[in-house]
């Protein structure tokens, strides 16, 4: 019974205890109110709060939630904030109604509490804020990806272009992968004397290479011969385009434009061999005679290369070549090289031709709205105008042999080509006084048997 008593009164006392502190509990709950509402007010009078922190932004936030993060110790007093009716960024703790705690110094042995909030848990729905030096190093990494592989990219690009109008369109942009990783040459100081530009013999199947000491010649100074008067030209190693592009007109299916580097510069003749030269080297000269300074006509390629080595014995007994050099035709790749002298047209010229600038058949001229003279027949040498290195009739008087059997380019970069060791026809290049313009071209080619002769076929 005592203890059923003890029960009801306990009772009796609660009931009593509650009546007693239902009052403060309402009262704590209107407090609660209150300050949620004047929370609301507060984030209603700054509606969203921008900060930036070590350069990067963040937010806007709400100042309710701003608080929980400074307070948290995300943000601090030395970071910014930007808000409505403020025009410029303002200190945190200058931001109304936003309560700055004051840090608590660090004590020895002082360890972060176990249920310390991580600073990742706050923002799982938001950026990582925190300026650590891998952020850092992960921004500058991204930043150099955004401009650096644009601008390979663009690279790449550019030389692939210059790389497709170089071969298909004939033009010679000095850009393209053809060209990287290739030195080009330049006229060197002692005028090609390495022992990397001598000749291997006289008349073979060898490229040919200069052809005297060259101490005392250079680049568009002529040079004479002293044995039988003839004047040379030194070309400088280069790299060009050789061949025409598939615009240019009258081009022939076997002028692929491919890039080809010379490595190493050569002399050339001023002019074509004349038949007063001829005479003077071989003795005498058996095809049509039409004056000593005409070029030398109805010679085959035989009869070229015996000039070539005659002359090259002559002024080697004589002491006037170093030894290992030698005369002799150019390479088709030398020849169209001092034929365009630089030049990216049809002709030395331009894209046009007609009969007063080069001796052809003038009732055919090239891309020229009027017909000119035909002479019917060759003119003395030098009696028109040079192209830009000093070479005179690269275009018509009388086709000119070239060292070369004839072959299909490959079309890919080449370098000293020399054509096929064997083959059935050799090549000749520049027209003649018969020739059409077109026939006249700097790529255009022809070919025939190497015994082949007639009042057209000439050599320089």
């Amino acid at each position: 019974m005592a203890v059923v008593g003890d029960a009801i009164f306990a009772g009796s006392m609660g009931k009593r205890l509650e009546q007693k502190s239902r009052p403060a509990k309402q009262l704590l709950h209107l407090k609660s109110t209150i300050q949620r509402e004047q929370a609301k007010a507060e984030d209603a009078a700054v509606p969203g709060i921008n900060l930036n922190k070590d350069g990067n932004q963040y937010g806007p936030y709400p100042l309710g939630q701003l608080q929980e993060l400074v307070d948290q110790g995300h943000f601090t007093a030395t970071d910014f904030a930007l808000y409505e009716g403020c025009s410029n960024w303002v200190g945190l703790a200058e931001v109304p109604g936003l309560r700055i705690p004051v840090p608590e110094s660090s004590a020895p042995g002082h360890e972060e509490p176990e249920n310390a909030v991580s600073h990742q848990s706050v923002f799982d729905d938001e950026p990582d804020v925190r300026p650590t030096e891998e952020r850092r190093k992960r921004t500058r990494l991204g930043f150099l990806f955004r401009v650096v592989a644009p601008v390979c990219l663009g690279v790449f690009l550019l030389l692939s272009l210059c790389d497709l109008l170089n071969q298909n369109m004939g033009w010679n942009i000095p850009l393209g992968w053809d060209l990287m990783g290739t030195e080009t040459a330049h006229p060197t100081n002692d005028g090609g004397k390495s022992e990397a530009s001598q000749p291997q013999g006289i008349a073979g199947e060898t490229a040919p290479r200069a052809v005297t000491d060259p101490t005392t010649i250079s680049f568009g100074k002529p040079w004479t011969v002293p044995s039988v008067g003839l004047e040379m030209l030194w070309c400088p190693a280069g790299t060009f385009m050789m061949g025409s592009p598939k615009s240019e007109k009258g081009r022939g299916d076997d002028e692929t434009a491919h890039m080809v580097t010379v490595t190493q510069g050569f002399w050339l003749g001023k002019h074509e061999v004349t038949q007063a030269q001829l005479k003077e080297v071989m003795g005498g000269y058996s095809g049509q005679y039409q004056g000593d300074n005409h070029p030398a006509v109805n010679l085959s390629w035989d009869e070229a290369i015996s000039f070539c080595a005659k002359l090259t014995a002559t002024e080697a007994g004589a002491g006037r070549l170093k030894e290992g050099f030698a005369y002799q035709l150019p390479t088709e790749a030398q020849w169209e090289y001092a034929c365009r002298a630089g030049s990216r047209k049809a002709f030395a010229y331009g894209d046009s031709l007609s009969s007063h600038q080069a001796n052809f058949n003038g009732n055919y001229p090239y891309r020229s709205p009027t017909k000119g003279p035909n002479l019917e027949q060759t003119t003395a040498v030098g009696a028109y105008k040079p192209n830009g290195w000093g070479f005179h009739d690269m275009h018509g008087n009388a086709w000119e042999w070239c060292h070369d059997w004839y072959a299909i380019y490959s079309g890919s970069h080449a370098t000293d080509p020399a054509g096929l060791a064997s083959a059935f026809n050799r090549v000749l290049r520049g027209g003649s006084w018969i020739s059409k313009a077109v026939h006249t071209r700097s790529a255009y080619r022809l070919t025939s048997g190497k015994d082949s002769s007639d009042s057209t076929l000439g050599f320089r």
